[in-house]
């Protein structure tokens, strides 16, 4: 027979061949989320070095406080974009990275992959007036899904990371 054949009827090449190609299609977009993980998790014992070693060193005159200001916001922007981006990119809305890990999990042919493809640029306007017009509506913090989502979960995220880096110095 042809290899055709041979994936129908043999279900141990057919079961191993699908786990290989849902392995191709979900590292991609797995590998963005982790890597702004990845960014935001080791910017941390950076920030802490720089706090431990050149803080001492550095405050001493004026020039040298706004040097260490300028790195201490350098490595809490890494660690606060780092998340943000991971969040955000975990939002299941196409073409986010989100989205693709459902559709690699689910396929492309889920009634539910299919709806979030076909609403995505809805739900995107949606997370755009959350993120940036909801002050100018007036809705205070703990009313605004993006607050709760990013800056609290967020938030939960950069503390664990900071603990475990933490004890190390």
């Amino acid at each position: 027979g042809n290899f055709v054949d041979v994936i129908k009827h043999d279900t141990e090449f057919s079961t191993a061949l699908k786990n290989t190609i849902l392995l191709c299609v979900l590292t991609v977009p797995l590998s963005g989320l982790l890597l702004n993980l990845f960014i935001a998790f080791f910017s941390v014992p950076l920030l802490l070095l720089c706090v431990k070693y050149l803080q001492p060193v550095m405050v001493s005159t004026i020039a040298g406080q706004r040097g260490f200001m300028l790195i201490e916001t350098f490595f809490n922007a890494l660690i606060s974009v780092g998340v943000s981006l991971f969040l955000f990119n975990l939002l299941p809305i196409y073409p986010l990275d989100g989205y693709n890990v459902v559709e690699g999990l689910f396929g492309c042919t889920n009634g539910l992959v299919r709806w979030l493809r076909d609403y995505a640029k809805y739900y995107f306007l949606l997370a755009i007036i959350t993120f940036y017009f909801a002050k100018l509506l007036g809705l205070p913090d703990f009313l605004n899904p993006a607050y709760w989502y990013m800056d609290v979960f967020g938030g939960m995220i950069r503390e664990l990371f900071i603990n475990v880096w933490l004890p190390l110095f």
